[in-house]
């Protein structure tokens, strides 16, 4: 599993496990999913994210 290194505001750094098929197979309703499959949920929910966070940052600003 990849770790990703992630800054809070008081610059302390945590350490947050990127998202593995095991994982996302122990959700209702992904039990079943193949890892070609699982791997492009993953890969779409991470892109997500990062649309959601940059809209959610642009709208602080």
């Amino acid at each position: 599993m990849q770790s990703i290194d992630v800054k809070k505001e008081s610059n302390k750094e945590i350490t947050k496990n990127k998202m593995s098929v095991e994982r996302l197979k122990s959700f209702k309703g992904f039990e079943n999913v193949n890892e070609d499959e699982a791997d492009e949920i993953i890969k779409n929910l991470e892109q997500f994210a990062l649309i959601l966070c940059k809209q959610v940052q642009q709208n602080v600003a």
